[in-house]
């Protein structure tokens, strides 16, 4: 049997937006024989999983999950699915919004 090329499970999505101190997911569900092997990249670098002093999880189906969301994950990210039958890649752009900053007036009687 032949190898089958990486395919995409569900239509990719291009952007994604969240709000601060969310959890994120940014979908990579690929399929192919032998099961592609994902990497991901942020503003072109490539993620280290191994590297314990990030944030960043890898879910089982390849999607990247960034716990508690910042403005700092505001960036243009690169899934990449490979296998010896091919490469297939998806960039998605994150959109971080903070929240709102509350202003707080004090009124106080006199008498």
């Amino acid at each position: 049997m032949s190898p089958v090329p990486p395919r995409f499970l569900q239509q990719p999505v291009g952007v994604v937006t969240a709000v601060a101190g969310d959890d994120v997911l940014l979908p990579c569900d690929v399929v192919g024989d032998p099961r592609p092997v994902i990497s991901w990249r942020k503003n072109h670098a490539v993620i280290d999983f191994s590297d314990m002093n990030h944030k960043y999880l890898i879910a089982d189906s390849g999607s990247l999950i960034i716990p508690v969301a910042d403005a700092d994950d505001s960036a243009r990210y690169l899934c990449v699915a490979e296998n010896p039958a091919g490469v297939l890649s998806q960039e998605i752009t994150l959109t971080i919004h903070g929240l709102p900053d509350f202003i707080v007036v004090a009124r106080f009687k006199t008498k």
